[in-house]
C-alpha cells in the first residue's frame, strides 16, 4: 500500500448515515423479514445503477424511472401494512476506511467483535464488515454510550469504497461551508 492510499484510510468525516450492528452474524431465516429488505436493497442498488446507465442515451426516459422509483420507495417506506423490516437506524457518525464511532443505547466489552451494515450514499450501497470495540464510553450528558470500532474485515474493494464515499463526502462538506460563509 503506497503513501498516498494509506493516508487517505484516516480521512475522517461526520455524516449522517444508515447503520446497523449487532453481536453476530445475522442468518437467514425462513420468513425473515429483514432478508425482505435486504434483497430489496439489492434490487434498489441493480435499479439505480441500470437508471445511471440510461442517462447518457435516454435522459428523459432515465428520469421518468428515477421519478417512479422514487415514488414506489415512498410506498415502501410509508406503508404500514409492509411486512419489510428496515434493520438500519439513521444517525450521526464520525467514520474513515478504518472504523467507525457512533452512540448508541447498548454497552459493548472492549475487543468484542461486532457485525456492522452500513448503507453509503448516493446509491444506498451496503457494506457489510465486523468490527472490533476499543471504546464504549458512557457519556452522561447524552444518556448513550459512544461507541468507537476499528473495521477488521474490510476487504481491499469495500476499503476503496468507503474511501471515495469518505473523500467525496469531505469535499461535498467543505464546498457547504465555503458557500455558507460567503453568504454571510
Amino acid at each position: 500500500m503506497n503513501d498516498q492510499t494509506e493516508r487517505r484510510r484516516y480521512v475522517r468525516i461526520q455524516d449522517t448515515l444508515a447503520i446497523d450492528i449487532h453481536t453476530q452474524e445475522k442468518e437467514p431465516e425462513a420468513g425473515d423479514q429483514s432478508q425482505d429488505y435486504h434483497k430489496f436493497e439489492q434490487l434498489e442498488n441493480q435499479f439505480k445503477l441500470a437508471i445511471n446507465k440510461l442517462k447518457v442515451r435516454m435522459p428523459d426516459t432515465s428520469n421518468t424511472l428515477k421519478i417512479l422509483n422514487e415514488k414506489i420507495n415512498l410506498l415502501f417506506q410509508t406503508n404500514p401494512n409492509s411486512h419489510h423490516s428496515n434493520p438500519y437506524t439513521y444517525q450521526q457518525v464520525s467514520i474513515s476506511a478504518c472504523g467507525i464511532a457512533c452512540e448508541i443505547s447498548t454497552q459493548y466489552s472492549i475487543n468484542q467483535l461486532l457485525f456492522i451494515s452500513i448503507l453509503l450514499p448516493p446509491l444506498n450501497t451496503p457494506l457489510h464488515t465486523q468490527g472490533k470495540v476499543i471504546s464504549c464510553e458512557y457519556k452522561q450528558n447524552l444518556n448513550h454510550y459512544l461507541l468507537r470500532l476499528n473495521f477488521e474485515a474490510l476487504k481491499a474493494s469495500e476499503e476503496e469504497l468507503l474511501i471515495q464515499y469518505v473523500i467525496r463526502r469531505q469535499n461535498e462538506q467543505l464546498k457547504e461551508a465555503r458557500l455558507g460563509t460567503n453568504t454571510k
